[in-house]
């Protein structure tokens, strides 16, 4: 393992002593040519106080990593095996030198504001865990329909994760009160971490897009794996987590259970009437495509316009303007008798 020398915190960089808290973001790398684009995106945050916490998940092969990435310190943790995903994330937690974490797969890539901005959010509610809305996208980065951007509730995470992994980041103290990535699990590792983490902490919605969450051969499982394999893996979650769900949990999932059942009536009555709530959710995202190419057109109009009235302003206020005054006003006169 490589040390570190970046301190632990760093300063504002405003003159102010208050230190930033230092984030480490453990990436699990099989070494896959995403993994580029995964790391340039944590060289980019705007939040400066970050260690990269880089797992070697892959075994014999993985191509050595400089010190540094960018202006980003890296922690490589080696092996001479292939690791498995859950024991590859408590690598990277034993690892982890920061008062707040985060998990970002080689596959994967973030906003230049996703740190600040979740830092800002449990920094102003006091909460453990704070998570961003994600956006999944194609092996080129294009958009998906699939986007992660619900309200957070205890009973919706029990019925299923809708936090993908490096959309949250979580406190270093919820360590120290247990939570540990479950390494008998092979699938579902985060929502049963996610599981752990909400027995102490609920979770702060920041509705912002700032995680992309690639689906392409070989990636993104929770939502293309095959519905047996959920199946089987979705029953040992549920065995793990049955006794542990309250009274009022149990009461909050069977009111999911009538809110679902209203939908898919509601979705029959559409059919039924040649409505089809696809088609409705694609003219939607049209109508959003739309609105944001006009407001980018309006934004591109202002511009050009302060643009143009800049460059006025600089020839009435140049001195050749000045100094041509007289002979216009004496054009103006003569042009002015012509007529008369």
């Amino acid at each position: 393992m490589r040390p570190l020398s970046e301190p632990r915190h760093q300063t504002t960089g405003n003159g102010s002593d208050h230190p930033l808290p230092l984030v480490s973001v453990i990436v699990r790398s099989l070494d896959r040519d995403t993994h580029i684009q995964a790391l340039d995106s944590l060289a980019a945050q705007t939040h400066p106080s970050l260690e990269i916490v880089l797992v070697n998940a892959r075994g014999p092969g993985h191509r050595p990593l400089p010190d540094m990435w960018g202006e980003r310190p890296v922690r490589f943790v080696d092996s001479t095996q292939s690791v498995p995903r859950a024991a590859a994330a408590n690598r990277g937690l034993d690892a982890a030198q920061g008062d707040w974490l985060l998990f970002l797969d080689d596959d994967d890539y973030l906003a230049p504001d996703h740190l600040a901005g979740l830092l800002e959010a449990v920094g102003q509610s006091g909460l453990q865990a704070a998570y961003s809305h994600c956006q999944a996208v194609d092996g080129a980065g294009r958009a998906l329909p699939q986007r992660f951007a619900e309200p957070f509730g205890q009973a919706k995470l029990l019925a299923g994760n809708f936090l993908p992994i490096h959309s949250v980041l979580f406190a270093r103290t919820l360590l120290s009160v247990g939570c540990r990535v479950d390494e008998s699990f092979d699938r579902f590792e985060d929502w049963d971490f996610w599981l752990q983490v909400a027995q102490h902490t609920d979770f702060i919605e920041v509705p912002r897009l700032t995680a992309f969450y690639r689906i392409d051969a070989g990636a993104g499982f929770g939502v293309t794996a095959p519905a047996e394999d959920i199946h089987v893996h979705a029953r040992r979650l549920a065995a793990k987590w049955r006794e542990c769900v309250s009274p009022q949990g149990f009461l909050d999932l069977m009111e999911l259970a009538r809110q679902h059942r209203y939908l898919e009536r509601l979705q029959r009555e559409l059919a039924a009437q040649g409505l089809m709530t696809g088609a409705a959710e694609d003219a939607a995202r049209r109508i959003a495509d739309a609105y944001r190419d006009l407001r980018a057109a309006v934004e591109t109009q202002r511009r050009a316009r302060l643009d143009c009235q800049a460059r006025l302003d600089a020839v009435l206020n140049s001195t050749a303007w000045r100094l041509t005054a007289p002979l216009r006003h004496l054009l103006i006169r003569l042009r002015i008798g012509r007529r008369g």
